[in-house]
């Protein structure tokens, strides 16, 4: 606090308290040769200390705006105190007889009030929440200390004054009686602050206590007729003024934390319920205060209510601890539990046991989601649990990891026992699942990590299961044991992972753009988009890096989305321009299955004012024909925009003519496979000769892709191919480079021979 303060400030303090300090030592030097009736220099010297106390206390007030008013009542209750002091060096102790009780008693009973709303401001103030434990910490500690000081000193003060006029009887009782309660709020007070209050709170409780300490050997001095003036006694009160005055610029941490850990929190609580016990037991064998007797019985029923308390807390902990390792929606153990159960058998200092990890995700969950809502798909994990639970023993631990993924850790397993578990989980999930009258399949992907052959810790354990719970997926094997070599689903693989996380929110992503022309006006009729990221690090990459990745963490959609967008954008920036370019765009297997796709597009379209010619998607066979029932309820909503469609990389698929005729697409696209030997290899030539009429009789619309010399393009305008693609007409380029290609290009020709471009 005093490093805080301005220098002139920080002198003025250091100052004071000095000044107190020298006070005291001088006046335990004169109290060896004291004045006549304690009336001497030590007393006066007595009184200045006190003086300088209460000064110092109304200069933290004046100039701690924070804490002043707990400091201004402190300065206020020394300054009674002080005031007592003066009245009765100046007047009372002349007197003869001394009255009492008198003003001088008022004065000092008034410091009490101003020391108990000290405490209890300072308390608000610092300590912002407190524990119920510590609430009754503190009534224990209070009422033990209370019992403790009735029993020693109450009764012998209360015999005392028998037979005294009432008023001495009530001045007599408020000493103790207000040294007890300001014993009680100190004890409860440092109970509340967890028995470990700081250096400030010490300096404050100890001259509380000191307070308490003289008043109380003063009154039962003076209760056996032994008081005398001049003696160490004198020399207490002053030091209990001298140390609440230092307490004041020795601040404590505001909002001081309290930590209730470890069995020392209840050594102190259990000292004082022995020594209620205590008392009470030798009320049996001596006489003890009934108020010492009913303060000791008190503090036994506190420490009654704070054992049950600490019982109820226990069960919460037990509750809480339970419910942070349980999945909310499956009633499984969660990702917190996995963690644990794995650290607990891994534990350093004892023998690790052999474990397996299992990572078990659904597949094409999405896709249920997509067509019978979340409430379904969130009843449908509910069922996969128990029915996951069927195939495992007592001591292996099912979690849900999150979404649609569980985990199974085997103890002492091997890979052979591990390869028996995920059999049978697989096993347990060919039954269908029936919900809402129908019965869904549920295939599962389950990677599989051994410690220590795969993984050096619990961590590790776990991500080399996620890895191969990926290759399984991709393999569609069912279950997969995780390479130990290294392989591109690494450590390179979830980093390029969250790179594209990274990529889709900071604009990494880029598109280059290839032409569609004409194949007998060599006219321009539109421009695929294909998108490429350009990596911080590793520089261009091309999708067959990345879309694989998107596709098996779920980023298909968030990437499809970016891509529409900046294909749409720049759309709308030709059209501004005078270019009307229809934007070719790839839909992925997720694309296809989302039932929010159509929605997004009439959205892009829309803030783009575009109409809905400007854009065509392009899906593979292999794509439609993965769940042709989604797929096409997809393509018709798409279509309902009046988006075209094309199916791209035609022939490499194993789609039916009559599912074509159905989906009303309007273009094919001939895989390149086809058009490039199509010069020297007559089969080659057939297949595409076919494929022309075929479209043209379905009235679609024919492209042909790997167009990559002038002979191509013209045997395709020959044969009545509609549009060419290739790297003879143009690469993929950025739209820039783009926009001067067309500027270049030739004029259309209705000729049937065109110069290379």
């Amino acid at each position: 606090m005093i490093g805080a303060l301005p220098r002139r400030h920080r002198l003025v303090v250091a100052s004071l308290r000095g000044l107190a300090v020298a006070t005291l030592v001088a006046c335990a030097v004169a109290l060896a040769w004291p004045g006549e009736q304690g009336s001497g220099v030590g007393a006066w010297l007595a009184s200045g200390v006190a003086a300088i106390s209460a000064v110092l206390c109304l200069t933290r007030a004046a100039l701690d705006r924070q804490e002043r008013a707990a400091w201004l009542c402190m300065g206020a209750g020394l300054a009674c105190f002080e005031a007592g002091n003066v009245v009765w060096l100046t007047w009372i102790i002349h007197l003869d007889p001394q009255p009492f009780p008198s003003v001088v008693d008022a004065l000092f009973v008034a410091f009490y009030p101003f020391a108990y709303a000290t405490l209890v401001l300072l308390v608000r103030r610092r300590v912002t929440q407190f524990h119920r434990s510590l609430w009754l910490d503190g009534v224990i500690g209070g009422l033990g200390a209370a019992a403790i000081g009735a029993a020693l000193a109450f009764q012998t003060i209360v015999d005392a004054t028998g037979g005294a006029p009432a008023s001495a009887v009530a001045t007599n009782l408020a000493y103790p009686i207000g040294d007890l309660l300001l014993l009680v709020l100190v004890v409860g007070v440092v109970a509340l602050m967890g028995w470990r209050p700081g250096r400030a709170w010490w300096l404050l409780a100890a001259g509380f206590v000191l307070f308490a300490l003289a008043d109380t050997l003063y009154l039962f001095r003076v209760a056996n007729s032994t008081y005398a003036p001049g003696t160490w006694l004198e020399l207490v009160w002053p030091a209990a003024t001298l140390i609440i005055g230092l307490a004041a610029w020795s601040s404590p941490r505001a909002g001081h934390p309290v930590r209730m850990e470890g069995w020392t929190v209840l050594v102190v609580p259990s000292l004082f319920a022995v020594s209620s016990l205590g008392i009470l037991l030798l009320d049996h064998f001596t006489r003890i205060s009934t108020l010492a007797a009913g303060l000791a019985t008190g503090c036994l029923l506190a420490c009654v209510v704070r054992t049950v308390a600490a019982f109820l807390e226990v069960r919460s902990l037990s509750d809480s601890r339970r419910q942070a390792h349980t999945d909310d929606l499956t009633g499984l153990g969660n990702r917190r539990l996995l963690h644990s159960e794995m650290n607990a058998a891994l534990k350093p200092g004892g023998k690790p046991q052999k474990l397996a990890l299992l990572v078990v995700d659904l597949d094409r969950f999405k896709e249920i989601n997509d067509a019978f809502g979340h409430e379904i798909g969130d009843r449908l994990l509910r069922l996969v649990g128990p029915r996951l639970e069927r195939a495992l023993i007592p001591g292996d631990v099912l979690v849900r990891l999150g979404a649609d993924e569980f985990a199974v850790l085997v103890r002492e397993a091997d890979v052979h026992r591990a390869a028996e578990v995920a059999t049978r989980l697989l096993s347990v999930l060919d039954t269908p699942f029936t919900l809402e009258g129908v019965a869904l399949h549920i295939d599962a992907s389950i990677g599989i990590a051994v410690y220590p052959d795969h993984a050096a810790d619990g961590a590790e354990l776990l991500q080399r299961a996620d890895i191969a719970m990926y290759q399984a997926k991709e393999a569609r094997t069912g279950w997969h044991l995780y390479d130990a070599e290294p392989t591109e689903y690494g450590r390179g693989r979830l980093q390029l992972i969250e790179d594209l996380r990274a990529a889709l929110t900071t604009d990494q992503l880029v598109l280059h753009y290839q032409p569609k022309v004409d194949a007998a006006s060599r006219q321009v009729v539109g421009v695929e988009a294909l998108v490429r990221w350009q990596h911080p690090t590793q520089g261009l990459l091309y999708p067959d890096t990345f879309l694989p990745v998107a596709e098996q963490t779920r980023l298909m959609r968030s990437l499809a989305s970016a891509v529409l967008q900046m294909a749409l954008e720049q759309a709308a920036a030709w059209r501004n321009a005078g270019r009307h370019l229809a934007v070719a765009v790839n839909l992925s297997v997720a694309n296809l299955l989302d039932a929010h796709l159509p929605l997004e597009v009439a959205r892009l379209l829309t803030s783009f004012h575009l109409p809905p010619t400007a854009l065509e998607l392009e899906i593979t066979e292999s794509t439609l024909m993965i769940d042709p029932v989604r797929s096409k309820e997809v393509l018709e909503a798409l279509r309902g925009l009046g988006v075209r469609l094309a199916v791209d990389d035609y022939g490499t698929g194993y789609s039916s003519l009559a599912y074509l005729r159905e989906l009303a697409v309007d273009e094919l696209k001939l895989d390149k496979s086809f058009v490039i030997p199509m010069l020297e290899n007559p089969d080659a030539a057939a297949i595409v000769r076919s494929t022309v009429d075929l479209a043209h009789a379905l009235g679609l619309r024919m492209v042909a892709e790997g167009v990559e010399s002038e002979e191509h393009l013209l045997e395709l305008a020959r044969l009545g191919c509609d549009v060419a693609q290739g790297y003879h007409i143009s690469r993929p380029v950025p739209a820039a480079q783009l926009d001067e290609w067309l500027r270049v290009a030739p004029a259309p020709s209705s000729s049937a021979t065109h110069p290379t471009w």
